[in-house]
C-alpha cells in the first residue's frame, strides 16, 4: 500500500491506481466497492505513520537539505525548531529506476531499491504526502543490492531485465523499419513532437493514402471508368460483414489471409460473429499472435479495431465497449509503425476529447498503454483467462 497514492474511477467498471511511479488500470464490476475498501485501508494505514512519499522531485545543492526523487519513501524524524511547512527525515527507499532514465557515469546508474540512506535533511512538506509504512520484509531478495566476495555491488536480475528490455526495444525498432520501407516513408518521431491538432492525421487521411480500396478507386478514376468509389470516411467505419482482403494495400498478397483471420477474430470477440466453440482467450491470443508474427500486419490489426469502434451500429449492445477493451489490450502489446503512430494517437485523443463520449476512461488508458509500449516495449505474456475476465466485466 505504500506505493498507492490514490485510486480513482475514470469511467464505469474502471479503476485507476495512481502509484508512486506509474498508473495501473484494472476493471471490475464492483469498482466503487473496491475503491471504498482501498481508501479505507489507506486512511487507516496512514494514521500515525512515520513515512511520507515524494510526489515530485526536490533537488538542491544545499547539504543541510534533503534531495529526493518522485516516488522515494522518506521516514520522518523529530527535530526541534523546524519552520512551518518543513519536515525533517531520511530516505529509506529509492524508487525503482530503469536504466533508460539514468546516465551511465552517475552514482545512481542501475537499479537502487531497498537501500537505506543514512543522510537526513530538511525538505518542504509540500513535496510529500503521508503514506503507509513500507513493508520491507517482502521486498524481493534481488532488490537489496547483493554484494560479491570482494564487497562490490553485484549485478542483480533487475539490471539484466532492464538490459533485456533495451535489447527488445532495439529489435522492435528494426522490425518497424521494415514497415516504414513498405509505406515508402522513413519517419522517426516522438509522440510528443507530433502536430496532432491539425487535420492531417485523421484516419480518413491514412485511408486515402494506404487503404487498398482507396488505391483501387484512384486507379479506376485514372482509367476513366466513371464509377465513383466509396468515400474514405466510410472506409474507416464499422462493418457488419467480414473482410476478404486486408484494409491496407500491402504488396504481399499473402497478408490478405492473415488480415481476414484477424478481422474475423475481432468480430467474434466483439460479439458480431458466432464464436463457434472458441473462447475469448483463444480470440485474443489469435489476434496478438497473428499480428505479432507478421511485422507488416500490426498496423492492419490497429486499423481494423479502430474501424470497428467507429460509428459502431452493431445490434449487440456491448460490441463497441468490447472493441475498446480489445484496443486497450493491443496497445499494451504491440507498437505500430512510425507511419501509423500519429494517426493512432490522434484517433485516441479525439475520442477522449469528444463531448459525451462514454469510453473516455478506456480511451485515455489506451493512450497511456501506447506511450508505455513505445518507451519500454510491449508486454510479452498473453493475458490469462482470469485477467481477461477482469478486463471484460
Amino acid at each position: 500500500y505504500s506505493d498507492i497514492l490514490f485510486v480513482s474511477i475514470p469511467s464505469k467498471n474502471m479503476l485507476e491506481f495512481n502509484l508512486t511511479n506509474e498508473k495501473l488500470i484494472l476493471f471490475s464490476a464492483k469498482a466503487p466497492q473496491v475503491k471504498h475498501m482501498i481508501d479505507y485501508f489507506l486512511t487507516e494505514l496512514k494514521k500515525d505513520s512515520e513515512y511520507v512519499v515524494a510526489v515530485r522531485n526536490y533537488i538542491t545543492e544545499d547539504r543541510t537539505l534533503l534531495s529526493f526523487h518522485k516516488g522515494d519513501i522518506i521516514r520522518l524524524q523529530h527535530m526541534d525548531g523546524l519552520e512551518a511547512g518543513k519536515h525533517y527525515g531520511c530516505i529509506v527507499r529509492k524508487k525503482v529506476m530503469l536504466l533508460e532514465e539514468l546516465k551511465r557515469d552517475t552514482p545512481e546508474f542501475g537499479w537502487r531499491f531497498g537501500a537505506v540512506y543514512g543522510k537526513s535533511g530538511v525538505f518542504p512538506s509540500e513535496c510529500v504526502r503521508p503514506v503507509a509504512a513500507p513493508d520491507f520484509l517482502v521486498l524481493p531478495a534481488e532488490r537489496v543490492e547483493p554484494r560479491d566476495r570482494q564487497g562490490r555491488v553485484a549485478a542483480s536480475a533487475a539490471i539484466a531485465m532492464a538490459m533485456g528490455s533495451a535489447v527488445a526495444a532495439h529489435e522492435l525498432d528494426l522490425s518497424t523499419e521494415v514497415v516504414n520501407d513498405m509505406y515508402g516513408e522513413s519517419l522517426s518521431v516522438e509522440l510528443d513532437d507530433l502536430p496532432l491538432h491539425s487535420g492531417q492525421y485523421h484516419m480518413t487521411e491514412f485511408a486515402k493514402k494506404y487503404f487498398r480500396e482507396a488505391q483501387r478507386n484512384r486507379s479506376d478514376q485514372k482509367a476513366k471508368k466513371g464509377k465513383e468509389g466509396r468515400d474514405p470516411v466510410d472506409m474507416v467505419k464499422f462493418s457488419k460483414s467480414p473482410i476478404q482482403e486486408s484494409l491496407i494495400d500491402f504488396s504481399d498478397s499473402g497478408m490478405n489471409r492473415v488480415a481476414a483471420d484477424i478481422f474475423l477474430a475481432i468480430m467474434k470477440f466483439m460479439g458480431d460473429f458466432p464464436l463457434k466453440g472458441q473462447t475469448e482467450q483463444d480470440l485474443v491470443t489469435t489476434i496478438l499472435k497473428l499480428s505479432g508474427d507478421h511485422g507488416l500486419i500490426k498496423d492492419e490489426a490497429y486499423c481494423q479495431v479502430m474501424k470497428q469502434v467507429t460509428a459502431n451500429t452493431s445490434s449487440k449492445p456491448d460490441s463497441c465497449q468490447r472493441g475498446w477493451r480489445l484496443l486497450y489490450i493491443l496497445t499494451a502489446f504491440h507498437r505500430c509503425s512510425d507511419v501509423l503512430k500519429p494517426f493512432l494517437l490522434k484517433f485516441l485523443q479525439d475520442a477522449c476529447a469528444s463531448p459525451g463520449m462514454q469510453y473516455q476512461g478506456i480511451t485515455k488508458a489506451c493512450e497511456q498503454n501506447l506511450r508505455r509500449t513505445f518507451q519500454y516495449g510491449g508486454r510479452a505474456q498473453y493475458p490469462n483467462s482470469m485477467e481477461l475476465k477482469a478486463m471484460l466485466v
